[in-house]
């Protein structure tokens, strides 16, 4: 499974918090865009590692947003 495909399912719980959702939304977008793979993941990795510190964010979605982390961690440079 991809890092977009994940976010997607990710981002289609209920519960998830608006400040979640929001930043999910943008790290999407980001991955989307044609631009330097390996500044696109160091980028999408930090928004990540962020989101991850809300206090509000459920502990299951928590440890997918840590999957997606070691995901793009582990993806080779395109």
């Amino acid at each position: 499974m991809d890092a977009v495909t994940a976010i997607n399912e990710i981002m289609d719980d209920s519960t998830l918090p608006r400040t979640v959702r929001e930043c999910l939304d943008k790290v999407r977008t980001t991955l989307n865009k044609e631009e330097d793979w390996e500044a696109t993941k160091d980028e999408v990795i930090q928004m990540l590692e962020k989101v991850t510190r809300d206090p509000n964010m459920p502990t299951y979605t928590r440890t997918q947003i840590w999957s997606i982390v070691t995901t793009l961690e582990l993806a080779p440079n395109q």
